[in-house]
């Protein structure tokens, strides 16, 4: 008599016979399947040589989302730790949403956004900061922003210069330090804004640096404040645009870093109505 096969084995086996299916769909929750399995690496050798092309290309999918994975792992890490600075945040967070992006890549539009300062002081007035990021085109756009290119470290670096007054404020807190001056990342009166030696800058309204004065409620934001206030914008954003690998992406860093055990959103946006028992039936 032979042993019944376990059924987290035959999950498994139904979730790599599905990656040939040629439903994008199907697949990408095949995918799911593997990678939460913890057996995803030895699957990948076994299917990343298969004659079928529909399961090499999954298999490519598959080790992008592994890659993605221990990047995550590690992020997660840092910010246990608390030490993970929000433009480090903010740059790991655009590696794992455009793949087609690279750590040098980035290191190279922070180093010309820098070289590109020449302050006549160190170290540097606030002013002359904010100065420095007008002249090179930076700016607020209109709200709503629902633009992801509003957002990612790298489209605001190389982009027409838009982008969300966190993402601004942490390129200003980049520059200052980088020339000896520590500029804190504020909220007032409900504003994102920078600040240094009670100057004020509030980046929705311009580049314009002012006194602090008594009706100014300021509340300076350490790395996982600001860290929160960008996924919970970046999540908001896609959910409503409607782009739902974003936001399954951007809830999916959010379990990870907050140890959530669930996804609370419904369909779409949240877990998909796939039911892993019954792997080889259709998508409901």
């Amino acid at each position: 008599m032979s042993t019944p096969e376990n059924p987290s084995e035959s999950k498994l086996r139904a979730a790599l016979e599905l990656l040939s299916d040629p439903d994008d769909t199907i697949a990408s929750m095949a995918l799911e399947t593997i990678v939460n399995s913890g057996k995803a690496e030895p699957l990948l050798a076994i299917v990343q040589d298969d004659p079928d092309d529909n399961t090499r290309r999954r298999a490519h999918q598959l080790g992008a989302m592994l890659q993605q994975e221990h990047f995550l792992q590690e992020m997660v890490s840092l910010h246990e730790q608390a030490k993970l600075d929000i433009l480090q945040a903010m740059n790991n967070i655009d590696l794992l949403y455009d793949t087609s992006s690279s750590q040098p890549y980035l290191e190279k539009l922070l180093a010309e956004l820098r070289q590109g300062f020449k302050p006549h002081r160190r170290p540097p007035k606030l002013a002359e900061i904010t100065r420095y990021m007008e002249k090179e085109g930076f700016y607020v756009p209109p709200l709503p922003w629902l633009a992801i290119d509003e957002y990612l470290l790298g489209d605001v670096l190389s982009g027409d210069g838009a982008g969300i007054p966190l993402v601004l404020a942490a390129l200003c807190q980049f520059l200052g330090r980088a020339y000896g001056l520590e500029i804190s990342i504020v909220t007032c009166n409900g504003f994102v804004g920078i600040l240094s030696d009670d100057k004020l800058c509030i980046l929705e309204n311009g580049w314009e640096c002012h006194p602090v004065t008594q009706d100014d409620e300021i509340c300076k934001l350490n790395n996982q404040q600001a860290l929160r206030i960008y996924l919970s914008t970046l999540l908001t954003s896609s959910i409503a645009s409607w782009e739902i690998y974003d936001t399954h992406l951007f809830l999916h860093i959010f379990q990870k870093l907050y140890g959530l055990t669930e996804n609370p959103l419904p369909y779409p946006f949240g877990s998909t109505t796939f039911d892993s028992n019954d792997i080889t039936g259709d998508a409901k």
